[in-house]
């Protein structure tokens, strides 16, 4: 994980502090270019657990921070709510004769602010407005929960915006150490075959956020270079991650109860604490590129009814009926699905399919969507005789038993 540690440039800050329920809650007031240093320097990284992330300065309360910052920057702090930090400790200096002041943030956050910050760091770096006559109010909160305790520090940010339209609830699971890993290499672990990236939205509009951040100071062609590294079609999301990695593990019927569900359900079971290797993000790649394979055979579909919910099926099947050994190694290299492979899968769909319409005596939506929904119905699908022919075409794809 990247190092989020924040020295202050012009000296020590003053501050007034107060120790309180396992928190030490420090007082201050920074200048706009120092606050601004923070998003120049961490970028979206900042605001991993925060309900908001920076958003464009069409929306209208966003443009009106950048005019008072422009015209009444003396008023900043008046008409300011200020922002609110998180650090898991406080360097304070230690000069004799003077009293101590803020001087270093370790593992800092944003909680509460997205919007103060991106509005001084677009007036500094795009309209070039002097931003060091403007004051901010801080608030830093230090701990022995805050270095370790992200749950904590989600509800704080959630309290703080009540009154504001956050980020929706399956986007709080991306506050964790373990969907922050995904997205460090997401964008650190290139593509082998063309070199772009596998960009994970940990939260809604985080690619948004991303590419506007890197775009500042960029010519039109140096931004649409930097876009072309991301695909739109090599996005994923924390939906994905969770109704994929459960229909995976047999537990296809959960995803058809709406993508909150599937999150709880799949953060639940893994640590969040844990940062994942370079092999899981690949593995969650590959199934990405399958599960997109088997949404092409519903696009080519024009006669038969085929809900999203059998391609979580399908998911499932492949890799029970594979045994759970499918190379999805290979996968990843090849960045796509072969021809053969999605012969293998379009068998699969079939096979779902009639097994369906067989034990409901109906290929109605309604009678589908039930039987999707049913544990115990699926079990008896995963249990069932792999066809012969299937399991033969499966072979071919098959990595070494351990």
């Amino acid at each position: 994980m990247r190092k989020m540690d924040f020295l202050m440039a012009d000296g020590p800050v003053p501050f007034v502090k107060n120790d309180q329920g396992g928190l030490s809650t420090y007082l201050c007031f920074l200048s706009g270019d120092q606050v601004a240093s923070l998003y120049d320097q961490f970028g979206p990284d900042l605001f991993t657990r925060s309900t908001r992330g920076v958003l464009p300065v069409r929306f209208g309360w966003r443009r009106s921070l950048v005019e008072t910052i422009d015209n009444h920057p003396d008023l900043f702090q008046a008409f300011n709510k200020g922002i609110v930090l998180a650090a898991s400790s406080v360097g304070l200096s230690k000069e004799e004769g003077h009293p101590a002041g803020i001087q270093k943030l370790s593992d800092i956050s944003v909680i509460d602010g997205a919007q103060t910050i991106g509005a001084l760091f677009y007036a500094q770096k795009q309209r070039h407005s002097d931003v060091s006559k403007v004051v901010v109010p801080v608030k830093v909160l230090s701990g022995r929960y805050v270095g370790h305790n992200s749950v904590l520090l989600t509800d704080i940010s959630v309290h703080l915006n009540t009154s504001d339209p956050h980020r929706s609830s399956r986007d709080l699971f991306g506050f964790s150490p373990f969907a922050q890993s995904i997205a460090s290499l997401s964008i650190s672990t290139p593509s082998p075959t063309n070199g772009t990236f596998w960009f994970f939205e940990k939260y809604t509009k985080s690619f948004g956020e991303y590419l506007r951040y890197h775009s500042i100071g960029k010519s039109y062609r140096e931004r649409r270079a930097f876009l072309s590294l991301f695909p739109s079609n090599q996005r994923t999301t924390i939906a994905d991650l969770a109704n994929l990695s459960l229909s995976w593990d047999g537990r296809s019927f959960v995803c058809m109860r709406g993508s909150l569900i599937a999150c709880r359900e799949y953060f639940s079971a893994v640590d969040c604490e844990a940062n994942v290797s370079e092999r899981f993000f690949k593995e969650f790649v590959a199934k990405v590129i399958l599960f997109q394979a088997f949404r092409k055979i519903k696009r080519n579909s024009s006669k038969e009814y085929l809900p999203i919910g059998l391609f979580f099926v399908a998911m499932a099947y492949l890799n029970f009926a594979s045994r759970h050994r499918l190379n999805l190694t290979s996968i990843w290299e090849m960045q796509m699905t072969t021809p053969d492979l999605d012969n293998v899968l379009q068998r699969i769909v079939s096979i779902i399919r009639e097994h369906i319409v067989s034990a409901e005596q109906s290929s109605s939506m309604r009678s589908m969507n039930l039987w999707l929904r049913s544990a115990d119905k699926l079990d008896k699908l995963l249990s069932s005789p792999v066809p012969r022919d299937l399991s033969e075409s499966l072979q071919t794809f098959l990595s070494a038993a351990d």
